[in-house]
């Protein structure tokens, strides 16, 4: 649970360095962008967030399976259906309730003019008529959870964008509770069947979402089936051989040859999360991806759910990878991620615009002026879109996990 806050967090955190980062590091292409040392696999990671929102599914879809999952693999189908309806009962409030109000707070940031008019339909006419139309038009946008297409660009995503994740995660969140309740009463081979087959199928029709949350469930299941997998004294036949005893065999197969491949595992998912915005036209690697997805932007997503997908498997896998995850600040964050995340994007308009412009002002604007500016603007910027994600926590986010729970305690004291 930690690691998919704590993912969420770093992604909320480098999407405002993202978005304001100069064509020479973002871009990929033509060729006279592509030589810059930000540009490296892995060194991109530390300012471009794009991988994070796949990643994050990824973790999203294993979080919500983990749980189910291990009920099931003991054999106890009766806390597995207790633990699914707790979770669809609950989900709804958890991920709409604070989106609605920081939505509320764009709409009241709007009222007061601090929001630029960037974005809006054109010909639009600022008064509470239209900005409550339009706001109301939004919330029907972000309670749509049957629209599979996304569009950003129209206006009634104008106030706050980046909650465009909010139906997503919930309608694949419910893929995955019908794909764990299905296959519940099945053998664990099935189940694994069953997992692939969708992780096939959502590849083949483009939906990298689903692709991302199932993806995350098979994680789930494979970590569970490991304990039988490493109890086992059937090891592959190329690993034993007349120099090698069996029990040898299986020490160095469950020690060693295991750690080695997670971490390149773990590498090859960093490499794959560098993955550019814009597909490269040239290069050694990445110019042999972007061709497999026809060039595409949004082939990207493909890419990056295989990279998170790796990255979780290693992390599961490897304890070493789990130690920065288990100090007290990571768990802070992940404590206060989903109000950062709701909040971040509208204090970057409100506020952070500003920042930035006041501290231009201070280096200047040519040449690395422009850079040491933004990282000023940055290194201001970042406390105190925490401290108010604090704040959106306490006041707001942690009571409506508490109505949940209530709300599905007293639903069991009505049956």
């Amino acid at each position: 649970m930690s690691s998919t806050e704590i993912s969420e967090v770093g992604h909320r955190l480098l999407h405002g360095l993202e978005d304001a980062t100069i064509n020479q590091v973002y871009e990929s292409y033509p060729a006279d962008y592509n030589n810059h040392i930000l540009q490296l696999p892995v060194i991109r990671l530390c300012y471009g967030a794009e991988a994070a929102v796949a990643v994050f599914f990824v973790l999203s879809g294993y979080t919500l399976s983990r749980q189910p999952i291990a009920a099931i693999s003991s054999g106890d189908l009766g806390k597995a259906n207790v633990v699914l309806s707790s979770l669809v009962l609950r989900g709804g409030l958890r991920l709409f309730g604070p989106a609605v109000m920081a939505s509320l707070l764009a709409y009241l940031a709007q009222r007061a003019g601090w929001m630029p008019d960037k974005g809006l339909p054109s010909g639009y006419v600022r008064d509470i008529w239209n900005d409550s139309k339009l706001y109301l038009a939004y919330l029907g946008t972000l309670f749509d959870i049957w629209t599979w297409e996304i569009d950003l660009a129209v206006g009634e995503w104008w106030f706050n964008p980046h909650l465009w994740t909010v139906p997503v995660e919930f309608r694949c969140s419910m893929v995955v509770f019908l794909l764990t309740t299905g296959t519940q009463r099945c053998t664990a081979g099935v189940r694994l069947a069953a997992e692939v087959v969708l992780i096939t199928q959502s590849m083949w029709v483009w939906r990298w979402d689903v692709l991302a949350f199932a993806a995350g469930t098979l994680v789930a299941e494979l970590e569970h089936q490991r304990p039988k997998i490493l109890q086992s004294s059937d090891l592959p036949m190329y690993l034993v051989s007349s120099r090698w005893n069996q029990e040898l065999t299986k020490h160095l197969w469950h020690g060693l040859v295991l750690r080695m491949l997670l971490w390149s595992v773990f590498i090859l998912g960093m490499y794959l999360a560098s993955y550019p915005y814009i597909p490269p036209k040239e290069g050694i690697f990445f110019s042999k991806l972007a061709w497999m997805v026809n060039y595409k932007v949004e082939g990207r997503r493909i890419f990056h759910v295989i990279a998170g997908t790796l990255i979780l498997l290693a992390i599961v896998h490897e304890p070493f990878l789990q130690i920065p995850f288990q100090t007290a600040f990571p768990r802070y964050l992940g404590r206060i991620s989903y109000a950062f995340y709701l909040l971040h994007g509208l204090l970057i308009r409100v506020v952070g615009s500003r920042i930035l412009h006041r501290s231009w002002k201070i280096t200047g604007t040519e040449g690395r002026q422009l850079d040491a500016g933004f990282l000023l603007g940055f290194t201001l910027l970042i406390p105190l879109v925490v401290w108010t994600a604090d704040l959106f926590e306490r006041a707001i986010d942690r009571p409506c996990i508490l109505c949940a729970k209530r709300l599905e305690t007293y639903s069991n004291y009505l049956e």
